[in-house]
């Protein structure tokens, strides 16, 4: 029996191994040490619209979420419609950090097209608004181009430490037909 100093191939893999998880956790939990304050209010917003959608049937919702920041954001939802079918679209800003405004836009085709035109936006200061395809006569489109505008966020309180997540809730409901 032949007995050697050197270390096996497997234990110098083991070893690597273990030093790259304590490498990337040591890593992560320093990314974990910032704070997310979130003001996103999901299960709210949701019902709040449903109360909105008679008589039309819910279709379906999600939530724009973002992080306050000290630029300008522009965030995009496509919503694919079915055509001849009328829509509602509810917006509930109540998941929004106090200070923070939005303002929404829905076009028929997106940014990098030419003549694309504005279909409606939001000139309300509510948190809850309301979009119906047929106010557009001869309502036509496919697909709708929700625009958010996060204007910069321009409370004192932006930190590396403390980062506040905000949401615009939008709920569709299509007509029953």
């Amino acid at each position: 029996m032949h007995v050697s100093n050197k270390p096996s191939k497997r234990l110098l893999k083991s070893i690597a191994f273990c030093a790259l998880i304590v490498f990337t956790s040591g890593y992560s939990s320093e990314k974990a040490a910032t704070e997310v304050l979130d003001y996103c209010v999901r299960e709210k917003s949701k019902a709040s619209a449903k109360k909105d959608l008679p008589p039309y049937r819910y279709s379906g919702s999600r939530a724009k979420t973002f992080y306050c920041k000290n630029n300008q954001q522009v965030k995009t939802t496509e919503i694919e419609l079915l055509k001849g079918q009328h829509y509602r679209l509810i917006f509930d800003k109540a998941g929004l950090p106090i200070g923070q405004s939005v303002e929404v836009r829905i076009y028929d085709k997106p940014e990098d097209k030419k003549n694309r035109s504005l279909l409606w936006e939001n000139t309300e200061d509510r948190d809850h608004f309301i979009f119906e395809t047929k106010s557009i006569e001869n309502f036509k489109y496919s697909t709708l181009y929700v625009e958010y505008f996060f204007p910069a966020y321009e409370k004192d309180d932006i930190s590396s430490e403390v980062k506040k997540k905000g949401c615009v809730f939008l709920t569709i409901g299509s007509a029953l037909r």
